[in-house]
């Protein structure tokens, strides 16, 4: 991962993280990341784009193991006490789990249980609402989705940071059939004043793709639900006018 940031009350961030497997199997993935962000009080925002490409050699041929790109705006509010208010806007396309197109946008609260200098945790919940259609499909869905995500940050001094977020989004009218579990967890070890290394655990669950891989008449018939990647890397953090 290779990080450059700018320092408050406006921050861009650029970060490129991968892996590379040789042996039985030979794979590859590539990701990244850009986003704008500002937290000047009561507000915080950010914009960003995110993405990964990914191929594995499968006896002669080359398999296309991830194809994704993420774009996201977020806006946050303070309320009172631990209370946070946020909309947000998010659209995406997934080819290895045949998502053409997800676009969605909702609001939401936050309730941030832990805030120190060394730790925070906060758990959200939302209403978003959007539009969805998958490759093959001959008809756009429009689910409405509860939103529940809890998040946290925890600093351990020299022995290195530990951050993670997990998203629960079922669609409020097939909650058992229709359903969205993904987040990640990453683990930051710093080598210096400005470097770190880090490991970033990815995971992606989609429980309609799930519920329909199995019927032979639709066309996600036998695609896999789920995604996991494991990332290792370098990341640089520099700040610039106005940082610290």
């Amino acid at each position: 991962m290779l990080s450059f940031v700018i320092a408050a009350p406006l921050t861009f961030s650029a970060n490129i993280n991968g892996n590379l497997v040789y042996g039985n199997t030979e794979s590859s993935l590539l990701g990244g990341k850009i986003a704008l962000t500002r937290d000047v009080f009561p507000w915080e925002y950010e914009i960003s784009l995110s993405g990964a490409y990914g191929t594995a050699k499968v006896g002669d041929s080359t398999e296309i193991t991830a194809n994704n790109l993420l774009g996201l705006m977020r806006f946050d509010r303070y309320v009172r006490g631990n209370v946070e208010a946020f909309i947000f806007g998010s659209s995406e396309f997934n080819r290895v789990m045949n998502l053409e197109n997800r676009t969605e946008g909702g609001a939401g609260v936050k309730y941030v249980f832990i805030k120190t200098e060394s730790a925070k945790f906060s758990v959200s919940t939302a209403l978003l609402g959007g539009y969805e259609k998958y490759v093959g499909d001959t008809v756009s869905r429009y689910p409405i989705r509860l939103s529940v995500r809890p998040m946290g940050n925890f600093n351990f001094g020299p022995l290195g940071k530990l951050s993670f977020v997990l998203f629960y989004q079922p669609n409020i009218q097939a909650f058992s059939q229709d359903y969205r579990i993904f987040g990640d967890i990453t683990y930051n070890i710093a080598l210096g004043r400005f470097i770190a290394l880090n490991f970033i655990l990815k995971y992606n669950y989609d429980g309609y793709i799930a519920y329909q891989s199995k019927d032979p008449n639709s066309s996600l018939y036998g695609v896999k639900p789920y995604e996991i990647n494991f990332l290792a890397g370098f990341s640089l953090s520099i700040p610039l006018e106005g940082g610290k």
